[in-house]
This record gives C-alpha cells, sequence and structure tokens, in this order.
C-alpha cells in the first residue's frame, strides 16, 4: 500500500502560497515545507489547512511526496473524514496530531513468503497497526503445492525489528498451524536471522524446530499459518 506509514516531525507550519490553492489542487506551496522532512513512496504526513477555520471547516490533507528542503509537496486532499475545498493564498497551515494519531488503525501489507523452491504460496495477507515504536502485526499464510520436510517457511515483517531488542529466534507472537484441516500445531514466532522476518518454532518440540522441518510435517496444499507479534520496530 503507498504511503501507509505515517511520519511526524515538529514545528512545521507555514502560510499557504498558493493564488488559490483551488479544491481540486494537488500541490501545495509554502516557504514553510521547507521543514518537513522528505516524504517517500510509502510514507505520509499529515498538514491541517486552516486550523483555526478562518476561511470555513478546517481540512486534513496528507502530504505524499515532498523532497528535503522544497517549497512544494503533492498532497492528498479531504482526509480523516475533511472536505475538500479552496484555501487562498496566506492562509495558514501546521503539521500536527489529529485524532488518528490517537486512535491508530490497522493498515493492509502483503508479507512476503520464503520456503522451499517445491512448494508455492497461493495466497499470504497481512495487517499491523503501529503506534510509536512498537507494532502489532496479524497475518495469514495458504499454502498450495507440496511441501518437503527439512525446509523452514519465513515471512517478511512490515517494518524491520530492532534487533538489540530483539536477538534472532527470541518470541515475538504466537502462530497457529493448521494441517489442512486434520490437525492443529501451536508454534512460536520467532525472529529470523534477517531481522525483518518471521519463522515459526514448533511448541512441542524438545530442541528448536521450524514449522516444516524434521520432526514436523512438510507444508502441502491447503496448510495455513496464522500468527500474531508484537515488537519493537528498528
Amino acid at each position: 500500500m503507498p504511503n501507509e506509514i505515517r511520519t511526524r516531525s515538529n514545528f512545521v507550519g507555514g502560510l499557504i502560497e498558493n493564488t488559490p490553492l483551488t479544491s481540486g489542487g494537488t500541490t501545495l506551496t509554502s516557504a514553510g515545507l521547507a521543514n518537513l522532512p522528505a516524504i517517500s513512496a510509502t510514507e505520509h504526513a499529515a498538514l491541517i489547512l486552516d486550523p483555526d477555520g478562518i476561511a470555513g471547516n478546517s481540512e486534513i490533507v496528507w502530504v505524499t511526496a515532498h523532497t528535503a528542503f522544497s517549497t512544494t509537496a503533492t498532497i492528498l486532499r479531504a482526509q480523516e473524514g475533511t472536505t475538500a475545498r479552496a484555501h487562498n493564498q496566506d492562509m495558514p497551515w501546521v503539521h500536527t496530531a489529529t485524532v488518528r494519531d490517537y486512535e491508530p488503525i490497522y493498515v493492509a501489507y502483503t508479507p512476503i513468503v520464503t520456503q522451499s523452491s517445491t512448494v508455492a504460496t497461493s495466497s499470504a495477507v497481512g495487517r499491523y497497526m503501529k503506534y510509536g515504536t512498537s507494532i502489532h502485526v496479524t497475518g495469514s499464510i495458504t499454502v498450495s503445492g507440496v511441501g518437503v520436510v527439512g525446509t523452514s517457511i519465513s515471512v517478511t515483517l512490515p517494518f524491520a525489528c530492532h534487533t538489540t531488542t530483539h536477538s534472532v529466534n527470541s518470541p515475538l507472537g504466537s502462530a497457529v498451524v493448521n494441517d489442512n484441516g486434520t490437525a492443529w500445531m501451536p508454534a512460536v514466532a520467532t525472529r529470523n536471522v534477517a531481522g525483518d522476518q518471521i519463522v515459526f518454532q514448533q511448541t512441542n518440540a524438545t530442541t528448536s524446530t521450524p514449522i516444516g522441518t524434521s520432526p514436523s510435517f512438510g507444508l502441502a496444499s491447503g496448510d495455513t499459518i496464522g500468527f500474531n507479534v508484537t515488537y519493537e520496530v528498528a
């Protein structure tokens, strides 16, 4: 999902310099934007146009593209329940917290699954909620093809773990493996060697045994893995 990551900065604001910013305008011009950090294709920053409602209802817009120190930015209009309207030149704007900052929502992402070349995943879906440096992720994997005992399965997280807080194989959450409707296996989701991935360890093993490896079972068509993890981001 583009522009899903919300960024925040202190003490950023200014005056609209468009003449005017029309209700359909998507480029904001203001000297104050030079104080806003760069916004990449995966990020956005919330601005409130006319925060005091001087000329009408305030409008929340998202900056979806901005180059560092630039005085222009691409904006997505009428966000967070507000309505787009025209804003005259010299009308103030401010980058500040909105209700969404205090009531985070789940955002969809597509996990990338790594496993044996003889196993293909038919689907992998996930959602996450980020609050400060903490993040909660929930997702599921559905397998197609024939599994091979001896190969584990891992899935990417939306953000890399803080590798000092979470060492390799440290538990981040829980998982449940459904052996095609015939058996359920509880598992622990642990941090992989790569800080942005998790693997699934069966909980009834006497040693650390990733799901998909002996003495676990080979993943096969119809098997699913559901997971929930919470961790500190890098």
